[in-house]
């Protein structure tokens, strides 16, 4: 066991390798906690040439999750599997939406812990195609 000066043992085993020693010194550690779910939008300005608006859903977890990802002010969600480590693409039509902004919410269906929810925002725009 290696020994600390004042030969108090630092509870790091002797290699017998020849010389050497380790110091410590404020010495802090951090513990990264991973969200269960990251939501990215592929655009955020669409205007009426866009047909499809897509989002994609990346998880680092080692189980599968379901996500219900909602358009605002539309009535269906849909319910997307993700698998472990993985990540899901999400294809909405915005051609309904009108101009002006409007938040994408996704959150996590059954968890096994506290509910988490994550949003996007993006805007609906009058581009050069719209009528």
């Amino acid at each position: 066991m290696a020994r600390l000066p004042g030969g108090r043992g630092a509870g790091l085993p002797d290699s017998g390798r020849g010389p050497g020693r380790i110091w410590a010194d404020d010495l802090s550690l951090r513990e990264l906690i991973l969200p269960p779910f990251v939501l990215e939008a592929e655009q955020t300005l669409i205007d009426g040439s866009d047909k499809n608006f897509s989002v994609r859903i990346k998880q680092f977890g080692s189980a599968e999750i379901n996500v219900k990802v909602q358009l605002p002010g539309v009535n269906r969600a849909q319910i997307v599997t993700v698998p472990p480590q993985g990540e899901a693409l999400v294809d909405f039509d915005p051609t309904a939406l009108p101009v002006g902004s409007h938040e994408l919410k996704a959150e996590l269906v059954k968890p096994a812990g506290a509910p988490y929810s994550m949003t996007v925002e993006f805007a609906r725009v009058i581009g050069p195609f719209d009528k």
